[in-house]
């Protein structure tokens, strides 16, 4: 049995904004996602410090609070920056394992915004600007970048 698809400008059109539409949710459901496991992570912290007890180490790395690298102090780290060198570094990654990685070569949580908004920002700015690329849901850095912004 053979199906027709009929393929109009009506249909491109559908499908471009069904695409964006799709799109929009994905990145809403990611930064839920993000909040929801940052939530989780810090359960055993709050239960370590409602039951008096200090966090072990297990229990730290838990919730992402690995040693940052001594070779650059967080002042230096600049988000964009950060964020293309770990994609040079690993490859594609998705925002979450973005965030993670930042995290680990030292810029401090805060910089990221309220559940990760501002790196979701970052991420969104350094596509517009042809830095990096995103496809399914994984980001990549386009050949040739510079990794550090020039002022």
């Amino acid at each position: 049995m053979v199906t027709q698809f009929l393929i109009t400008a009506e249909t491109a059109r559908e499908l471009e904004r069904r695409q964006q539409e799709l799109h929009q949710r994905i990145a809403e459901l990611q930064k839920e996602f993000a909040v929801v496991t940052q939530q989780l992570a810090a359960i055993p912290l709050f239960l370590a410090h409602a039951n008096g007890e200090q966090p072990t180490g297990a229990d730290s790395s838990a919730v992402g609070t690995e040693t940052p690298r001594a070779d650059v102090t967080s002042a230096e780290i600049s988000l964009p920056s950060a964020v293309k060198r770990v994609l040079q570094e690993n490859g594609r990654m998705s925002a979450v394992e973005i965030r993670e990685a930042v995290v680990r070569a030292g810029v401090p949580r805060e910089k990221l915004g309220a559940g990760g908004s501002y790196l979701y920002t970052v991420l969104g700015r350094l596509d517009q600007r042809g830095h990096i690329e995103r496809h399914r849901g994984k980001y990549s850095i386009v050949p040739g970048v510079p990794i550090e912004e020039t002022k």
